[in-house]
């Protein structure tokens, strides 16, 4: 997909006033100076840590974003690395924050001579907390920054008397250490890195961490357990040896002759003139980046590429590179006049200029951060989710049955390499009272031979049941005389601001009493292979949502893809939503309030956040899938195996079976 950014952003508030360094004593004019990334801004002193600071920006006025500083310890000599740890507004400032579960976290990373706080980086880590609900995390890779060094390089020496400093050897293979690094102390703090956002050179750095992972079989695509984070690539080099000819244009061949270059790059917090090893641009250039998006793509990530039109550091072709070798899951998004760092042509004395003084630049990374943070939105990820869920192989996941929502198979996903979960078995739906005879025809051309009702009897009785010829109605209630609608759960859990909570208590007591329950159709499942059959509630939601969530987690589907399968109810029932939330305004005048209206909205939702809290509970409280369905619906470990092997089916070649993250 491509998004054009056309327009200008004229915005010179003093926060995000680009402060370029004052230009260096220009060398001899047989060795130039390589502008590497050039605007290099926003570099702020760090204060004491911790810091609390109000970020007035228009769109998030009246919240507080807590920052901290915080040094890693990263290899074996000692170093650091800086980073600026941002959290979102608290619960008494924003409750809906607090339902994000597991916390997340966006890691931010910077590029060639830059710092945690230039171009958007300082912008995009302090908004986002408050736009998303999401913490951020932004680094100082070593020797960057405020980032310790810990394996200086010794360079011949040259007769460039300006430039004394020489720069320790910073490889792309380094970077990505740096990256894991700081990963690993996120996840110990409990949070879950689910983006890395990434500016030029970062993207390799980047991109490099993703192959390893991936080579280590770290993530869920590739056979691990650890989400495949989402990545923002702003201004990514794609064809890396052509670093040789940006050398070639700034110094002819003495950089070959020397083994080294002169920049001027952020180290240890102010810019200085320094020597550049060649060992350097070669590392960027031996890295494999067509490689490394092949690997990406099949392992399921998903990427935002943000280019400036008028990028001459990276050439702008890159960018259609991305996004053909990460394609259907990738999102392309060009800046119109914009350069590598997001800035644009100087404007003209008429517009703003002083005389005497150098004009102002069109900033453009408010832009870039908005792009970024409207991808990285839950609404966002929940899209992506839909369309790589949408069919299983070349069959349609979501059914058209007349008269009944949100009708699906839930299996079809893929285990590992060989084995998959039985597809046009598997089927939820909210409840058959409308059904209509073409509907009914679907059914039975599915082959579905058996309907569970989870409803309650007073349900049942208040709103009866679709008949559906050749197939067998099994009544099995969760709650006997106890009505769980969507409705009663509204109403019952009125007084929550906090969807998650409430629908944490509401699954928790659905486990401890749905044994009997859900014994009849995995029973079912056990004497009938290869039979399809359909489980529903009213919604097809709470009461079907955590019986699927068992049958998808026994048989080994991870937490965060039956999370999304869940969220997708939200699509399911777009058109059954807002007539219940009329119906309640209707019967209760108290719902016809506007805003008890949204809350009644999110009480009705699916949210991914509320079933990856649930199976936490599962596995925390229950001792998993396996462990519960023993222990409440009376199967033996002989029946367990039997069940996990009349649900998984070989993988056919050639089919993209499965929904990878």
């Amino acid at each position: 997909m491509l998004q054009c950014e056309e327009g200008y952003s004229h915005l010179y508030s003093e926060f995000y006033k680009p402060h370029s360094p004052a230009p260096p004593t220009s060398p001899p004019t047989t060795t130039p100076t390589l502008a590497v990334e050039p605007y290099l801004s926003l570099l702020h002193k760090a204060q004491a840590s911790p810091l609390n600071m109000s970020h007035n920006t228009p769109s998030n006025r009246s919240t507080m974003v807590s920052e901290t500083k915080h040094m890693i310890p990263v290899g074996s000599q000692g170093a650091e690395l800086a980073g600026i740890l941002n959290e979102p507004p608290s619960a008494v400032d924003n409750p809906n924050f607090k339902t994000i579960f597991p916390p997340k976290v966006v890691l931010i990373l910077h590029g060639q001579g830059g710092h945690k706080d230039y171009c958007y980086q300082r912008m995009l880590g302090q908004e986002l907390p408050g736009e998303n609900g999401m913490w951020t995390f932004r680094l100082d890779f070593r020797g960057c920054g405020e980032s310790t060094e810990d394996d200086h390089h010794k360079l011949k020496d040259v007769n460039w008397p300006e430039y004394k400093v020489t720069k320790p050897i910073r490889t792309i293979k380094r970077d990505a250490e740096d990256i894991e690094a700081a990963v690993t102390w996120l996840q110990k703090r409990g949070l879950t890195v689910c983006a890395l956002v990434a500016h030029s050179r970062g993207c390799l750095a980047a991109m490099e961490w993703f192959h390893n992972g991936i080579n280590a079989n770290k993530f869920i695509g590739s056979g691990g357990n650890t989400v495949l984070p989402a990545f923002v690539n702003c201004s990514g080099r794609y064809k890396t040896h052509e670093i040789w000819d940006k050398l070639r244009e700034g110094y002819g061949y003495t950089w070959k002759e020397h083994k080294q270059y002169r920049s001027v790059e952020n180290f240890e917090g102010k810019y200085t003139k320094m020597l550049v090893s060649i060992e350097e641009p070669t590392s960027i250039a031996n890295t494999d980046i067509p490689g490394h998006c092949k690997a990406f793509k099949n392992a399921g990530g998903h990427t935002l590429t943000v280019f400036g039109s008028r990028d001459q550091v990276v050439n702008v072709e890159d960018a259609g590179h991305f996004a053909n070798a990460l394609q259907p899951r990738h999102h392309l998004s060009i800046i119109r006049d914009a350069d590598h760092n997001f800035y644009g042509d100087e404007l003209p004395a008429e517009k703003g200029a002083e005389p005497g003084k150098r004009p102002k630049k069109v900033n453009y990374n408010p832009r870039v951060t908005k792009i970024i943070i409207d991808w990285l939105k839950s609404e966002a990820f929940h899209a992506r989710a839909l369309n790589d869920m949408a069919t299983i192989g070349t069959v349609t996941r979501f059914k058209d049955v007349d008269g009944i929502d949100n009708f699906r198979d839930y299996g079809g996903f893929q285990l590992d390499s060989k084995t998959s979960i039985i597809q046009g078995v598997l089927y939820r739906c909210a409840d058959l009272r409308s059904v209509t005879s073409a509907g009914v025809a679907t059914i039975n051309q599915l082959g579905i031979k058996a309907v569970f009702d989870f409803r309650s009897e007073i349900e049942v009785t208040r709103n009866g049941f679709g008949k559906v010829d050749g197939t067998e109605r099994v009544h099995t209630p969760v709650f006997k005389s106890k009505d769980l609608s969507p409705e009663a759960l509204a109403e019952r859990y009125r007084n929550f601001l906090d969807p998650i909570e409430g629908f944490k208590r509401a699954y928790d007591e659905i486990l401890t009493v749905g044994g009997p329950s859900y014994e009849k159709p995995l029973r079912f499942l056990l004497e009938n292979p290869g039979t399809p059959m359909i489980v529903h509630c009213t919604a097809g939601k709470d009461r079907t949502g955590v019986f699927c969530a068992l049958v998808l987690r026994l048989l080994g589907l991870d937490h965060d893809t039956i999370s999304r399968e869940y969220e997708l109810t939200t699509f399911g029932l777009r058109e059954a939503v807002p007539r219940l939330i009329e119906a309640l305004s209707t019967e209760r005048a108290e719902w016809s309030d506007p805003a008890m209206a949204e809350k009644m909205a999110n009480m009705l939702s699916s949210r991914y956040d509320c079933m990856m809290q649930a199976l936490d509970l599962l596995e925390n409280k229950f001792g998993g899938a396996e462990k519960w369905i023993m222990d409440n619906c009376g199967f033996t470990k002989e029946d367990i195996e039997t069940l996990k092997k009349n649900l998984i089916s070989p993988v056919e070649p050639g089919w993209e079976l499965s929904y990878k993250m």
